[in-house]
């Protein structure tokens, strides 16, 4: 399941910074975060680099 809402609330991101940021558009972000659709592979690196994280960290698995 891909987590983004819950890093962003986390580090305190909105979607127009992460935008900014990643170059990807506020409306593919926002339907990230309402979990309406997933990052292809290289949107997601985008996504972690501007984060901070490890690609992996956006993806939290079933059984977690």
């Amino acid at each position: 399941m891909f987590i983004l809402r819950e890093i962003c609330k986390e580090k305190k991101v909105t979607s127009q910074e992460l935008a900014d940021k990643t170059g990807i558009s506020k409306r593919t972000i926002d339907e990230y975060r309402q979990r309406r659709k997933e990052p292809s592979l290289s949107n997601g690196i985008k996504l972690a680099d501007a984060l901070s994280v490890d690609p992996r960290d956006l993806i939290k698995k079933e059984s977690d």
